[in-house]
């Protein structure tokens, strides 16, 4: 029984082996640089479509990455949290709607982002001088006693 086992395995690998010999004999063949080619432009053209579809989400992972790398460790705030605070330190008295486009998220999940950072103190909320049916929203004296922001 081992024999037959053996037997078997030994020819899977040399059909294997033969396959990825084909392939990467094919692959060097005129027409097979032209699919690897093909496919590369492809994979450029997707991500570049996914860069301009959505070019905050790029923002909030590198300030994202940003945070975890050289902010403090200790935090109890998100990586959305960090990336809410850092643009409302960056443009004093911004909007939810201004915040929502910048960060890339949804107006409701930003207000609950925003609400959370208000009830934790790091954020103040002050009424819109221009619309008083907005409100306006800057950072606390906390965000920068704790020094998470840049």
């Amino acid at each position: 029984m081992i024999a037959i086992l053996d037997n078997l395995i030994s020819v899977l690998a040399l059909q294997v082996g033969f396959t990825l010999g084909n392939i990467i004999y094919f692959l060097g063949t005129p027409f097979g640089i032209v699919i690897i080619v093909s496919w590369l432009v492809y994979l450029e053209y997707a991500t570049i479509k996914s860069i301009i579809k959505d070019p905050n989400a790029i923002i909030v992972r590198m300030v994202t990455k940003y945070m975890q790398t050289y902010a403090l460790k200790n935090t109890p705030l998100t990586s959305y949290q960090l990336a809410t605070l850092n643009v409302i330190f960056k443009k004093k008295n911004i909007g939810i709607k201004d915040i929502s486009n910048i960060i890339g998220v949804p107006i409701i999940a930003t207000r609950k982002l925003v609400n959370g950072l208000i009830n934790n103190g790091y954020v103040m909320r002050s009424v819109n001088i221009g619309d008083k049916r907005t409100f306006v929203f800057a950072t606390s004296h906390r965000y920068k006693e704790q020094g998470i922001y840049p």
